[in-house]
This record gives structure tokens, C-alpha cells and sequence, in this order.
């Protein structure tokens, strides 16, 4: 994957698995053969009730939150909430809250992440209060400099809604926005592989012309900068070099 990154012209490559670190080490050996560097993170869900909340299914099992790691202090902190969110938060999916999230957070970036994330979800659902909220919760938990608020298109309805509001929201909490994409894939033709294995894993059915239950994944592949350069030129808050992500 770095290698592959690294010949789409990336120079920094982020591996925010979901509440794990594993396969840190390939990694970092793969962007340093490929010569990229390697951004590492994980993909927390966070339960704004606390843990104690019991949540009825995996869908009320809170929301999710990319963090990036910053430093030595920060990789730490990260391998500590990862252990605390599989043995304390375990119910459904594997969760820290927030009183656990501030307390170590020193070291990490945070990124509001996409549709499953404090903001872009609750917008999905047309709960525009609900992830204004969020937002506002976490802007007060974690400063502008540690606290960004995502950007995407990937082709779900409402995305441009949706980035109007985060501009709006990141400018009237202080905070900044950042593009980015709800990478699946590396190529477009690659998403046919995804689409199977995805059904796979899910229990959709494929038969005859093809799947009776599609999950759509168009536009989840590395942007090569389309997408980004259509976003960014209405995005005053975007640092266009990422220099904190370096």
C-alpha cells in the first residue's frame, strides 16, 4: 500500500485503523522502502455518555474519531486507549469516552472523520442540532490546534451541505477544516474487489448479474487531487501544506 501510495505521488501516508495498531512496523518498513513517511493513528469510537452507558446495539455505540499521531507522547497515548477501549469500553465496539479521550490527549490530532463521525453522521440523519452539538462539545474538550474539522466529497447526498455547515461550524468554534476522503481503495477499479468482499463479510447475496444488495463505494479511492483542489478553493481554513501532519 505505501509503495503504491508513494507512485500515486504521496509523500505522507496515514494508517488510522479502527482500534488497533496492528501492523505498525510493516507499515513504517513500507513507507520508508516506498520513501514516504508514515502518519501513524487509529479510529476510536467515542461515547459521549461515558461508559457506563450500556447502548442497545453497535449503532448506539457512539461515534467515531480519527486520531494522528504527533509525537512520542502522542504514540503513547494512543496505545493507551486503544487498551483502555478493549478491556474497560468493550459493549458492541470497543469505546473511550471523553473524560478518557482529554486525559490522553496530549501527543494526538483529532479529525472529525465521515458519515459514521460526530458531525457528518448526525447531518445524514437529518439531525442538524445533534451534530452542531457534538461539535461544540468536543471544540471544548480539545483546543484549534488539536481539533480539525473534515471536509469530504465522496459522493453521498448532502455532502456539499454538509461542508457549507462544517465551514460555518469550524469558523464559529475556532477551529480549522481540513479536506480529506473516506479512502477504501487504492484504485477506482479496485472498488469491485471491495464491493465483493464487503458483501462477503456482510451476508449479501451475489447471483446471476451481479449483487442483489450493492454497497456503493464509488469515489472511496486515493484522490489524486480533483476532488481536493474542488473543495479546498472554497475552504479559507485548509493549510495546503499540512505542515502539522508532517
Amino acid at each position: 500500500t505505501a509503495t503504491a501510495d508513494a507512485g500515486l505521488g504521496q509523500e505522507h501516508v496515514a494508517l488510522p485503523a479502527p482500534v488497533h495498531r496492528c501492523g505498525g512496523v510493516t507499515f513504517a518498513r513500507a513507507c520508508k522502502k516506498a520513501g514516504s513517511h508514515p502518519v501513524f493513528g487509529a479510529g476510536l469510537w467515542v461515547d459521549p455518555r461515558g461508559l457506563g452507558h450500556r447502548p442497545g446495539s453497535a449503532a448506539e455505540a457512539g461515534y467515531h474519531l480519527v486520531c494522528l499521531v504527533e509525537n512520542e507522547t502522542g504514540y503513547k497515548n494512543i496505545c493507551r486507549l486503544i487498551t483502555d477501549a478493549i478491556f474497560d469500553g468493550m459493549h458492541y465496539k470497543p469505546r473511550v469516552d471523553l473524560e478518557g479521550l482529554q486525559r490522553h490527549a496530549e501527543g494526538l490530532i483529532f479529525l472529525t472523520s465521515g458519515i459514521r463521525g460526530p458531525v457528518r453522521g448526525p447531518l445524514a440523519a437529518g439531525r442538524k442540532d445533534r451534530a452542531e452539538e457534538q461539535l461544540a462539545t468536543l471544540a471544548d474538550c480539545f483546543s484549534g490546534e488539536q481539533l480539525f474539522v473534515e471536509l469530504q466529497d465522496v459522493g453521498f447526498s448532502g455532502d456539499a451541505e454538509a461542508n457549507v455547515l462544517c465551514r460555518k461550524w469550524a469558523e464559529k468554534y475556532g477551529l480549522h477544516t481540513v479536506v480529506t476522503n473516506a479512502v477504501h481503495t487504492l484504485l477506482p477499479e479496485d472498488a469491485i474487489t471491495l464491493d465483493l468482499l464487503q458483501c462477503i463479510g456482510q451476508r449479501y447475496v451475489v447471483a446471476g448479474d451481479g449483487l442483489l444488495e450493492r454497497i456503493e463505494v464509488a469515489g472511496h479511492e486515493v484522490d489524486r487531487g480533483q476532488m481536493i483542489s474542488a473543495i479546498v478553493v472554497k475552504t479559507p481554513f485548509f493549510d495546503p501544506d499540512g505542515e502539522r501532519l508532517k
